[in-house]
């Protein structure tokens, strides 16, 4: 009896068009993630019609509070995405920022553990205390 929500937050990440059908380790592909990490900061560069950083944390930031809004009405929610957009958003629980190089390195290198149809089960506690997350990852 469960009625699926579909929402604009948990899309993949809007890589370039003309990479479309080309391996994540595809040559001009990881030009486009080198320049993307270089130019992570910068909230007008974009690699042609793709989301830069600043997009996709933006996004994940907005994706959190959405998640978080749910608490009063739903004690379980399932979000089904993406890997690479998942783990950026796993990340961004408890940075609250743009990664840095050595967030962003980790994310990427999870994203070849982390098969098709994997869940992350993560928890939400609430409101926490300064420098504390207000979130969990159970299992992974």
């Amino acid at each position: 009896g469960l009625k699926p929500v579909v929402s604009g937050y948990f899309y993949e990440i809007m890589r370039p068009s003309k990479l479309f059908g080309k391996s994540h380790f595809n040559l001009e592909t990881f030009w486009y993630v080198i320049l993307s990490v270089l130019h992570r900061k910068n909230k007008s560069w974009h690699y042609t019609d793709a989301e830069n950083f600043f997009d996709i944390s933006s996004r994940a930031k907005k994706a959190l509070e959405y998640l978080e809004s749910l608490r009063g009405t739903h004690s379980s929610v399932v979000v089904v995405s993406h890997t690479v957009f998942i783990n950026t958003m796993v990340s961004y629980m408890c940075k609250n920022k743009i990664l840095d190089f050595r967030d962003l390195f980790f994310t990427f290198f999870h994203i070849e553990r982390m098969k098709n149809a994997s869940v992350i089960h993560v928890k939400y506690n609430g409101a926490t205390t300064p420098n504390t997350c207000a979130w969990t990852q159970v299992t992974e």
